[in-house]
């Protein structure tokens, strides 16, 4: 695979389909101190993986409004003897690109509401020949023209390490609203939108996922291969047949409800997503497997029968939140901002929402689609 090509589609994904749906809101609240903040997750790549789209998110904890909010990316103490990045022209509404060089990009994104995460991926490519290692590292900042309480946490610089192979997954959570954008009301039902990747060298062979709602919210439905704690909060679910290969994603919505008395508006936070493998397929296992090994008409694939280590396992887990708007009129929204992409794109995207064959994991697939507005879908083959 032409990893460069790859990356030069993606760095849509990384900066503009995830600014996309994660972008944070315009709001109608008045700038007040904002707590914007940055939080590392990823910092491994597998030694064969070739590309990793390294995880961290942006925050604001409040109180008020982040306003005029920038995204700075310092790729400068990468080393360019082990690791590549490419920078790509971002064309996205509401994300404006002021800065793009081989060492910087700084990009422009407007306000974030209280309590708002926006997750992120930044493409990392392995050179050919890298060798584990250290790889140098990146900084990334944010900065809001809000007061800010503590500065301390506005920026941060993730080491990148290259390891054993393995299998690598990463989650990405969305903050829940309605599909209009607006706060879901309490008593209503709304999406959730979350993706499950491997972005290691190894192919996964089973996953055991785990989603918990924040307090107030219920999941709706039922689904094969998952139990629900008594108080609807918290889904488990294991299915030994999903396979998910290196630089392919799962990725679904499904619906979760607001409890009526619910307080309101209020940001409900405490949701986490948590993903791991429950076996792998190696290459040379998997390779043996084409041999026209057969049973019935199908394939039999051995896998490991340990369960396998992930490379990266702190960026398995991901956070969210749940905006809920007040209990009056107006389509429930409340004194809390709306958004602006992310409801039409959660809406529109990733719609097989956990039904038939009694699998909970339905779409495993490589990464080809940058995540636009319903409408203006683009392949990025």
């Amino acid at each position: 695979m032409n990893f460069r090509t790859r990356a030069l589609a993606y760095a849509g994904a990384g900066a503009a389909g995830l600014f996309a749906t994660g972008l944070f809101a315009a709001p109608a609240l008045a700038a007040d101190e904002a707590d914007v903040l940055v939080k590392p997750l990823s910092t491994k790549i597998a030694v064969d993986a070739g590309l990793k789209f390294f995880r961290f998110d942006f925050k604001n904890e409040g109180p008020g409004v982040a306003t005029d909010t920038t995204l700075s990316f310092d790729l400068s103490g990468l080393d360019p003897k082990v690791v590549d990045f490419i920078p790509e022209d971002v064309k996205v509404d509401g994300v404006k690109l002021v800065k793009d060089t081989d060492d910087e990009i700084v990009f422009e994104i407007g306000d974030g509401a209280p309590g708002e995460t926006l997750p992120f991926q930044l493409p990392i490519i392995l050179k050919d020949g890298a060798e584990k290692g250290s790889a140098g590292s990146f900084k990334v900042s944010i900065k809001s023209t809000a007061p800010d309480p503590d500065e301390s946490n506005n920026s941060a610089t993730i080491p990148v390490e290259v390891v054993e192979s393995g299998p690598d997954l990463t989650t990405i959570a969305y903050d829940v609203r309605a599909e209009d954008g607006e706060p879901v009301k309490p008593g209503a039902t709304a999406p959730f939108f979350w993706t499950v990747a491997n972005e290691g060298g190894q192919t996964v062979k089973g996953v055991v996922l785990q989603i918990t709602l924040p307090e107030h919210v219920t999941f709706v439905d039922e689904y094969p291969a998952c139990t629900i704690t008594p108080d609807q909060r918290i889904l488990t679910c294991e299915d030994p047949n999903v396979e998910i290969e290196p630089g392919y994603e799962i990725e679904e919505t499904i619906p979760v409800k607001v409890s009526a008395d619910a307080p309101g508006p209020v940001t409900l936070s405490g949701g986490l997503l948590k993903a791991a493998a429950s076996g792998v397929i190696s290459p040379e296992l998997a390779r043996g497997a084409k041999a026209a090994k057969t049973l019935g008409g199908f394939e039999v694939v051995p896998i490991d029968e340990e369960p396998p280590a992930d490379v990266d396992p702190a960026d398995n887990t991901a956070e969210f939140s749940v905006f809920v708007g007040g209990t009056g009129g107006g389509g429930g929204g409340g004194d809390l901002p709306v958004t602006g992409v992310q409801a039409g794109l959660i809406g529109g995207v990733g719609l097989a929402v956990l039904a038939g064959g009694g699998a909970l994991l339905l779409m495993s697939r490589r990464r080809k689609v940058v995540l636009v507005t319903p409408g203006d879908e683009t392949p990025t083959a």
